[in-house]
């Protein structure tokens, strides 16, 4: 592989990952803001089915990222 290719792919590569990082942190601050509205709202079941219906979608949806 000559060294432009090489410098391209981990070009590439420093992409995802920072782009990964960014999903990573919306995804803690998603899963922080679920657990405060648990604490507020965590007597109304209805509303806890919601939040973990949010909860299992953003999972979901991250777990595909994670093992892209």
């Amino acid at each position: 592989m000559d060294d432009d290719l090489r410098a391209y792919l981990q070009g590439v590569k420093d992409q995802v990952h920072a782009q990964y990082e960014v999903i990573d942190d919306r995804y803690k601050s998603v899963e922080s803001n679920i657990n405060t509205l648990y604490d507020v709202y965590g007597g109304d079941k209805d509303y806890v089915a919601l939040l973990e219906n949010v909860r299992a979608q953003y999972r979901g949806v991250f777990g595909c990222l994670e093992s892209c």
